[in-house]
């Protein structure tokens, strides 16, 4: 299932929620890669390496917003993105496995990019608008 974006997910920071719809596109040519049964192992791994690189860089740049604005939430937050981390990191690994069945493990890493970007945004990321509004980053 592919992601649509629309302004519920707005963290109210232009350049965030840019960063935000720039990642979902990437997902969403895995999606239409499985959809149209294009499951070749060095298109598929070239984006999942172009989406850990890309989520890894957005994920820094909002922890140096963090330590810029002294954000309140910020350990917690840094948590739950080592978290994702840890997980790309695993998909990445399993890549590497002779047998794998890359249709089930793009299904997976798919869906889970879609449901833990979507819902941290939502239940994490928009914690931080306040902070980042009143320091003038909108």
């Amino acid at each position: 299932m592919k992601f649509i974006w629309d302004e519920h997910y707005s963290v109210n920071v232009k350049m965030i929620d840019e960063q935000h719809q720039h990642y979902f596109s990437i997902v969403n040519r895995i999606v239409d890669s499985l959809e149209a049964l294009q499951i070749d192992k060095a298109v598929l791994g070239a984006i999942l390496k172009e989406l850990i690189d890309y989520a890894f860089y957005h994920l820094q740049t909002e922890e140096a917003f963090f330590k810029k604005f002294d954000y309140e939430g910020a350990s917690h937050h840094i948590e739950m993105h080592n978290l994702y981390r840890s997980t790309m990191k695993e998909y990445l690994k399993r890549m590497d496995v002779a047998d794998v069945d890359l249709k089930e493990l793009f299904g997976e890493v798919s869906t889970f990019a879609i449901d833990w970007f979507a819902n941290h945004i939502m239940v994490e990321d928009k914690k931080y608008s306040h902070c980042f509004n009143e320091h003038g980053l909108k």
